[in-house]
């Protein structure tokens, strides 16, 4: 059963999410975020009381093997290219939204 998303859900996520979703958007977006919620609602209704809980993906015998390779410094030749891209610049630097608020 798709579960109902309701205004206020969809803004809270949104504003949550930073996202900016148009009113032609809002139907789709509530109809996803419904099946998603839905999605989960039915994963909690499987039974997983004989499956012990898992503290990391691998087995075992593959997880006590890391991965590493050096750091590689190499130049970037199309840093003029990569800045026109930008949607916003600060001089040679890309601009982006703050991440956590000053405040």
């Amino acid at each position: 059963m798709e579960q109902v998303i309701t205004d206020e859900i969809l803004e809270r996520v949104s504003r949550l999410a930073a996202l900016d979703i148009g009113e032609t958007e809002k139907e789709t977006v509530r109809r996803d975020l419904g099946r998603m919620v839905s999605y989960v609602g039915a994963m909690e209704q499987v039974d997983t009381s004989d499956v012990p809980p898992l503290y990391q993906v691998l087995a075992e015998e593959e997880a006590s093997e890391n991965v590493l390779r050096e750091d590689e410094v190499r130049p970037f030749e199309n840093v003029a290219e990569l800045l026109e891209s930008a949607p916003e610049r600060r001089g040679e630097f890309v601009a982006v939204p703050a991440t956590f608020d000053r405040g």
